[in-house]
């Protein structure tokens, strides 16, 4: 630091402090208290990016899971497609004996030794339009159709959470009255092909005083039509 110069005659005491004040260092500047405002928003910023890499990560897995799910159905489609390419030529007698055909194959491939000890197929009749509904069906849904019809004949569909059973009602509302035939009291039943899909198909069936189950028809999920 230079000196201050020596006060002359010519120097005023207000001059000389002018002279002494502009020898002093500038105060350090301190930087700017974060305010309450200023950390909130911080945090908000940092939340922020946190969920759009969530996000991102939450966007890849569910590509991955739609690939892995679009190459499941399509092995499920070229398994299908060999299962018919290999399927016996069988010369059916009318359309009943081609249901009970497809019953009774389904019957062994998707129950157990035990669980067909356990249910039977039993006793049952196929109604007269019933074949067609299940014709008209493209195969990968006929085959989950066999599959509901089995559990309704073994009796066992009534009990199955994912078969959904419920009688068939003549109106919309829960104390709507059921769908009995006149002639022999039999109650309509309506049971789920698709387990929680609300458009689903949905297999219709009467429930015969005798014990006796009678195969309906195969209807969509806004049909209420025995």
């Amino acid at each position: 630091m230079s000196a201050l110069p020596k006060p002359t005659a010519l120097m005023s005491m207000g001059t000389l402090r002018l002279v002494e004040a502009s020898e002093q260092p500038e105060p350090r500047r301190l930087p700017p208290a974060k305010t309450d405002a200023t950390k909130k928003d911080a945090q908000l910023l940092a939340e922020l990016r946190a969920l759009r890499r969530e996000n991102a990560n939450l966007a890849d897995k569910l590509q991955d899971s739609e690939n892995r799910l679009r190459g499941a159905q399509k092995k499920l489609r070229g398994l299908q497609k060999t299962r018919d390419e290999v399927a016996p030529n069988i010369d059916f007698a009318d359309a009943e004996e081609w249901v009970r055909h497809h019953v009774h194959l389904g019957w062994l491939e998707n129950y157990s030794a035990i669980d067909r000890a356990a249910h039977p197929l039993g006793e049952y009749l196929v109604g007269a339009a019933f074949a067609e509904s299940v014709r008209s069906l493209a195969p990968q849904l006929q085959a989950k159709v066999w599959r509901v019809t089995v559990d309704v004949v073994t009796r066992r569909g009534r009990h199955l959470h994912s078969r959904e059973a419920h009688p068939l009602r003549s109106g919309t509302g829960a104390r709507a009255p059921e769908v009995v035939r006149a002639e022999d009291d039999a109650r309509c039943f309506r049971y789920s092909v698709g387990f929680k899909a609300a458009g689903a198909r949905r297999l219709h069936a009467w429930h015969l005083r005798d014990g006796r189950v009678e195969l309906c028809r195969v209807v969509t999920h806004g049909d209420m039509s025995p």
